[in-house]
């Protein structure tokens, strides 16, 4: 009864938000995409997506592909990374697919990409979220988006509590599953969807497998990526009896595989079908920015936060639907607009110009002239260069404050990532070094040292560098083998104060005195036999066996192989711990982390046994 009434309540609700696709007159915005951006707006809020622009283009460049097969709607799409750990993928109806960082990092190939993403499609293009409501008592996906609607609409909800009832909705929508009938009709749709995009349908066996191999490891509450052996088992079967009936032709399927006139008009009409896209996201950005932010008295519109991060999401739409189009370079310039007026609130002296700068010459790199871009170009341009003469006109007011006794910490690593090419770069760099000294942060004072010492000479004098800026290169710069003098002479008594092995073992192979290096070597040894990481000595036995001073580096490689295998031994025994407990994540990570860091143990022999046990 409790089920049949929250049903019948979601099922209204239904009605105005996730109306299989009916357009709203007043805005011509369709329900369901307003649903699906709630919902896009509140991971980016509690979970966050993801920054990581190589595979982002990948994501996207493979789901419009697909995503132009299966578009018998017209839902207009987009492509995120949800940064959660976890393997998984999510379809939200209007159009939203989210795949997870964690399965990003199982390494699909793009056959299995595009089976997979045509899985998610086939999800929003079949309503499966209605059908699924309609028969299911449980919870469906759009019930429990409904229910963050509400949540979220409520004049009784504060602002914390509606976020916490967001993340618990979030969690319920990552780890739903659809039924069996609903995935084998997904896998199906899906297959053909991608095959009709020039990819490969064995893709869709490999993807299972690889699932398959990962099952135990993210089973359980994971969601339908990850069900019982059987139910993966089954769905394999069933991609192999359809592969006799899927032909794929790469060079006639795919938009754009070739040079034909037939394949050339393919290829104008998926980028016209991306520039749709785009356009309809920017009409909706253009919307909601149309609407004043929620005020004292006026609930009816959407507080402040939650509309920049719709914004954001939207902006991010429009550049992952056509990256080089003359819009997405203006979405670019809003985002970077926003991260120069936060730099922009802080003194003049503490401003990250460095970082600035980068990006500008990011967008220089990303965006070619046109008459479409040359005017934000030009701006962007003058910014830039007004940004330069600021970071110069501020450079001699921050040498005076150099010329003080004492200087904080912050401050001088601001510096060096201001002005890495200032002729007194060493002199701020040892500076810094011996303020990390003082605070007994050792390592960060051998690394700012080493730093100094290790700087190519590369001949010349004095110079100008593009902003102006006093810059000197190469042996002749003043002071440099002052610097460096400093640098060596604080290396040979820090040596026996720093922590990690790679680091002491360069200062003691390259730049101590003959005096100096025996106490180091026993240091060495010390440092050897204290440590607790598995990891770390595997990497110091890489870093030895490559050393010409054969002699203290056998020594060294010896006691490191006896602490490598008694670590190893203790990172077996608590794998096998967790492997008890079914906590079977943890186990997999202890005996890969014994094949990479002790390959040449007993151990790394054992956890290959183990981990085939459990695949």
């Amino acid at each position: 009864m409790r089920h049949y009434l929250l049903f019948c309540f979601i099922t209204f609700s239904l009605t105005g938000c996730l109306g299989g696709g009916v357009t709203d007159s007043t805005n011509q915005t369709p329900p369901e995409f307003l649903a699906g951006l709630e919902v896009a707006r509140a991971i980016e809020e509690q979970i966050g997506l993801a920054d990581n622009p190589a595979e982002i283009k990948r994501l996207n460049d493979i789901g419009f592909t697909v995503s132009y097969q299966a578009n018998s709607s017209h839902h207009w799409y987009s492509f995120h990374i949800i940064d959660l750990p976890q393997p998984n993928a999510l379809a939200i109806p209007g159009g939203f697919v989210f795949v997870t960082s964690g399965l990003i990092d199982l390494k699909l190939t793009d056959d299995e990409m595009a089976v997979l993403l045509g899985h998610e499609l086939s999800h929003i293009e079949q309503k499966h979220h209605l059908r699924q409501a309609k028969e299911e008592a449980k919870l469906s996906i759009a019930q429990i988006i409904a229910t963050l609607l509400v949540a979220r609409g409520s004049k009784n909800v504060q602002a914390t509590e509606a976020a916490m009832l967001s993340s618990s909705i979030l969690h319920s929508l990552l780890t739903l599953s659809y039924t069996r009938e609903l995935e084998s009709e997904a896998d199906e749709y899906g297959l053909n969807y991608s095959v009709q995009a020039g990819y490969k349908p064995e893709g869709g066996i490999t993807l299972l497998e690889k699932l398959l191999l990962h099952s135990d490891e993210y089973g359980g509450d994971q969601g339908v990526l990850f069900r019982t052996h059987p139910y993966l088992t089954e769905r394999i079967k069933e991609i192999k009896m359809r592969l006799p009936h899927l032909k794929n032709d790469e060079n006639q399927s795919r938009p754009g595989g070739a040079n034909q006139p037939t394949l050339l008009s393919r290829k104008n009409k998926f980028e016209a079908f991306r520039r749709d896209n785009q356009e309809f996201f920017y009409r909706q950005l253009l919307r909601i920015q149309s609407v004043p932010p929620k005020r004292s008295g006026h609930s009816s519109h959407q507080p402040l936060e939650m509309i920049k991060t719709t914004v954001k999401v939207l902006r991010l739409n429009i550049i992952q639907s056509d990256p080089n189009s003359p819009l997405a370079l203006e979405m670019h310039w809003q985002f970077f607009l926003e991260e120069i007026e936060q730099e922009e609130k802080k003194p003049y002296l503490m401003r990250n110009y460095g970082l600035l700068l980068e990006k500008y010459n990011t967008v220089f790199k990303d965006f070619s002239p046109s008459m479409e871009t040359e005017k934000t170009l030009d701006i962007i341009k003058s910014r830039r260069e007004a940004l330069e003469a600021e970071k110069k006109k501020q450079y001699d007011e921050i040498l005076r404050i150099m010329d003080r006794p004492a200087v904080a910490v912050s401050f001088l690593e601001q510096f060096l990532e201001n002005y890495p090419q200032s002729e007194r770069f060493d002199e701020v760099c040892f500076r810094l070094g011996d303020s990390y000294e003082a605070g007994g942060e050792f390592d960060q004072a051998a690394g700012q040292y080493l730093k100094i010492i290790k700087k190519t000479p590369a001949g010349g004098a004095t110079a100008q560098s593009d902003n102006g800026i006093p810059s000197q290169t190469g042996e002749s710069r003043p002071n440099r083998d002052e610097w460096g003098k400093k640098s060596a002479d604080k290396l040979q008594n820090l040596v026996l104060k720093t922590s990690r092995l790679e680091i002491t073992y360069e200062i003691y192979q390259k730049y101590l005195r003959p005096e100096a290096r025996p106490p180091a070597a026993e240091y060495i040894k010390q440092l050897i036999a204290k440590s607790e990481n598995l990891e770390e000595c595997g990497e110091f036995s890489r870093l030895v066996s490559s050393a010409s001073d054969r002699g203290p580096a056998d020594e060294f490689q010896s006691l490191v192989k006896e602490r490598i295998n008694r670590l190893a031994e203790e990172v077996y025994s608590n794998a096998r711990g967790y492997q008890a407990l079914g906590q079977l994540a943890r186990a997999r990570a202890g005996y890969r982390m014994i094949i990479k860091s002790a390959p040449q143990t007993d151990w790394a022999t054992r956890a290959q046994q183990q981990l085939k046990l459990l695949q």
